[in-house]
């Protein structure tokens, strides 16, 4: 009897034990909340004390985010209690954008994670998935079918965010910084006459445009980084060609793409320009320029590369007397102010 009674004891231990564990968010205090969302930013390198609205309203836009929010198990150190996992509708083309009535423990330690943009069927994909999972997956974004549009869509530009949290019980909103998950390439190229001519007509050569190819586009790319954390190598690189047709070309201004995050041990991306040059003598010569958009770092700790988050805005000229552009590459780096882009 004793025996039985001992049993019953134990089975019925085991019962409220497997009963916690699966209601154990229910266990947590909670409260509803405002998430209040903000794009980072970047500093320009040209004067410090002023900032420039560099995104454009297409580049600001959020359709939906998705948030999930990890928590502890008790006596463990990893995030592996899922807490909330959803997608969110958003309408916003600003800087920041607020989601209401999201409920949340209070008092505990969490892990929230936010992604802007993310295509619906990896929201249910993600959904299902642990943090540790979650870190590690990726995401790839086709090229635009739009024919203005040279890599990605602007207005589907994947933000994402990885915020440590604990809420107090006596506050309603939380902040959440977020991050361009690509990098944005902008070309501000010129044709110059070649100082060196002393002939007029020399002075009035033309470059005709044919073509800009721009190869190895990153397309694939993990949805979330960490602290530190940076692309390892290639995963699925593509090419775009832009047909000018005998375009005289003075300057390209503003000329804009984006790729996800390149390593410097990567395949640089490259960008070739094909054309002509025409002289008012009737003479014509064709001369190619290729350019490799593969800056190395000059902040410590840091690989270099196109870094996700990151502007990089290309200056250069193209000459009669030279094969190759002389080419110089701005990266942006952060400012903790609220404009624009932003390294996480």
């Amino acid at each position: 009897m004793k025996i039985d009674r001992i049993i019953g004891i134990g089975l019925l231990l085991v019962a409220l034990v497997s009963c916690s564990e699966e209601r154990l968010v229910d266990q947590y205090v909670t409260k509803v909340f405002t998430l209040n969302f903000m794009l980072g930013a970047v500093d320009t390198k040209a004067d410090n004390t002023t900032s420039q609205p560099y995104a454009t309203a297409d580049e600001l836009t959020v359709s939906s985010c998705f948030i999930a929010v990890f928590a502890k198990k008790p006596g463990e150190e990893s995030w592996g209690q899922r807490v909330l996992a959803e997608n969110y509708a958003v309408n916003s083309s600003d800087k920041t954008f607020s989601i209401s009535g999201i409920s949340l423990p209070v008092k505990t330690d969490l892990q929230l994670v936010a992604i802007a943009n993310l295509p619906n069927e990896d929201c249910e994909t993600l959904k299902n998935k642990g943090y540790e999972a979650l870190c590690a997956s990726f995401v790839e974004t086709p090229f635009s079918e739009e024919k203005d549009i040279i890599t990605f869509d602007p207005k589907t530009l994947i933000k994402f965010g990885v915020q440590m949290i604990n809420l107090d019980a006596t506050a309603s909103t939380q902040d959440i910084r977020l991050t361009q998950l690509a990098a944005k390439i902008s070309l501000h190229l010129t044709a110059g006459k070649n100082t060196g001519n002393k002939s007029e007509k020399e002075d009035g050569s033309t470059y005709l445009l044919n073509k800009i190819s721009i190869k190895n586009v990153e397309c694939k790319s993990k949805v979330l980084f960490l602290d530190g954390e940076h692309a390892g190598g290639a995963l699925s690189l593509k090419t775009v060609d832009l047909a000018f047709s005998n375009s005289p070309f003075e300057d390209i201004s503003g000329l804009s793409f984006y790729t996800y995050e390149k390593s410097i041990s990567s395949e640089s991306l490259t960008v070739k320009i094909e054309g002509n040059w025409s002289k008012t003598n009737g003479e014509n010569y064709p001369n190619n320029y290729e350019l490799e958009i593969n800056p190395s770092s000059s902040v410590s700790g840091q690989s270099g590369g196109l870094l996700h988050g990151n502007y990089y805005e290309v200056k250069g000229n193209l000459k009669e007397s030279i094969s190759g552009l002389n080419i110089v590459v701005d990266p942006w780096r952060s400012k903790d102010i609220t404009v624009d882009y932003g390294q996480q």
